[in-house]
């Protein structure tokens, strides 16, 4: 016998997200606009410019992080036929099923910064600054705009797709449950 339970969000909650979203996209603006408006030399200006980015990818990747954490913990504890973790898996489908929208945030966030004229960051998008360091020119071969833009996106997509056959593989369990304790057994992560 198994319970299903769906959690709705009151509407106080939602107000609450709604808000510190709106914070949160004002603190940036405000950001933006402090950074953006710094006066001095070229380089100042492009330092300054650079904290911004560097704050946005600062936190994009912190976050891509934690939810592909739950993703790895995921296929972890399924790949390990673990069952201790059933009590709370949907946790961690509903924290891993944000890698798709996190993971487009912070591509378009490094494929800003990347294309951009600033090379504060990375130093490796100034096509002259590569032709005058023989390290980074050594490493031209993957240091690069087109390899950088297309393992960017191979990755997030990839990590998307896994995130999603996990679900789907778990949302499969709930509506088709094996039928007899055999072929309960034969299930990695489900307990008999």
């Amino acid at each position: 016998m198994s319970t299903v339970e769906k959690f709705i969000p009151t509407k106080k909650y939602n107000t609450i997200a709604y808000v510190l979203m709106g914070v949160g996209l004002i603190a940036a603006i405000a950001l933006y606009i402090a950074t953006h408006g710094a006066t001095g030399s070229e380089e100042e200006i492009h330092k300054s410019q650079a904290r911004f980015w560097a704050s946005l990818l600062q936190n994009s990747v912190f976050f891509l992080l934690v939810v592909n954490a739950a993703m790895f913990f995921m296929c972890a504890t399924t790949l390990a036929w673990g069952g201790w973790q059933i009590g709370f898996s949907r946790v961690t489908e509903a924290v891993s099923s944000a890698v798709p929208a996190i993971g487009i945030i912070a591509a378009v966030i490094l494929l800003s910064i990347v294309f951009s004229d600033n090379h504060t960051i990375y130093h490796w998008t100034d096509t002259e600054h590569v032709l005058h360091d023989k390290v980074l020119n050594h490493k031209k071969g993957f240091l690069n705009k087109g390899f950088f833009v297309s393992v960017t996106l191979a990755t997030v997509v990839f990590w998307s797709l896994i995130g999603w056959k996990m679900r789907q593989r778990s949302r499969s369990l709930d509506t088709n449950p094996p039928a007899t304790v055999e072929a309960r057994k034969s299930l990695p992560g489900i307990i008999p």
